[in-house]
């Protein structure tokens, strides 16, 4: 996971961070949805050396919010990503734990998988200003069709 922080980093100055965020989101709601698919060690190890190369949702929004949110606004735009954050890191577990008890615990990773395919739809839904209009079209259009072979 540390050796692709770097690239990813070169690759969100290279197409913008939003785009990043969208990659981000999409490779770690395949990585969930694939726990689904782990039979042994092996398959387990691959998975999650995937989850790790797709990982940086959490640094890429931080620094998108960081940059694009007016100066005076900052602080509590942060805020409430940390609070988010962390909020997140109490009830996921928590309604993971109860889903396992209504259904199989293959089964949710399948519903964490398309809970997280939520977030890169989400995130189309507003430009980011510092990349080129012509550029996040195009970039627009590959996760559009990325997001149609998957379903």
């Amino acid at each position: 996971m540390g050796c692709a922080r770097h690239s990813g980093g070169s690759l969100a100055d290279k197409f913008g961070k939003k785009p990043m965020i969208i990659r981000s989101g999409i490779g770690l709601a395949l990585a969930h949805f694939a726990n689904y698919f782990v039979v042994d060690l092996f398959s387990f190890i691959l998975v999650r050396v995937f989850q790790g190369v797709m990982a940086g949702f959490g640094p890429a929004s931080i620094v998108l919010v960081g940059t694009n949110t007016p100066e005076k606004h900052v602080g509590y735009a942060l805020d409430v990503i940390s609070t988010s954050t962390a909020a997140g890191g109490i009830i996921g577990p928590l309604v993971g734990g109860v889903l396992s008890h209504w259904m199989c615990l293959r089964a949710c990773f399948v519903a964490s998988g398309l809970t997280m395919r939520s977030v890169p739809t989400s995130s189309c839904l507003d430009d980011e200003p510092d990349i080129t209009t012509k550029r996040w079209k195009y970039i627009k259009s590959t996760v559009d069709k990325w997001l149609s072979d998957l379903l």
